[in-house]
């Protein structure tokens, strides 16, 4: 287990999960999708994968803390105002 799942086993893992939910019609496709999610597919000698995987998770968490900063600035300036609803 310290060097992950093989591809066979993470593959089983995937398949027996999607199954269990009776509402996906078609397993295979989602099967396909969950495993293109999660597979690193960067080669560690790859030198310009690795770097546009950084540049695509700054992009990433540079946007969710302008979000953040977003949220917490109109909480703060409506803090002082009654809400309509509770």
């Amino acid at each position: 287990m310290v060097k992950g799942l093989d591809p066979g086993t993470f593959r089983d893992l995937v398949v027996n999960f999607v199954q269990k939910r009776s509402a996906i019609q078609n397993v295979y496709e989602v099967v396909g999708a969950v495993e293109f999610e999660y597979t690193f597919w960067a080669k560690p000698d790859n030198e310009s994968a690795i770097r546009q995987n950084l540049i695509d998770v700054s992009i990433f968490l540079v946007s969710v803390c302008i979000l953040v900063f977003m949220v917490v600035r109109l909480v703060s300036k409506s803090s002082h105002h009654s809400w309509p609803f509770h």
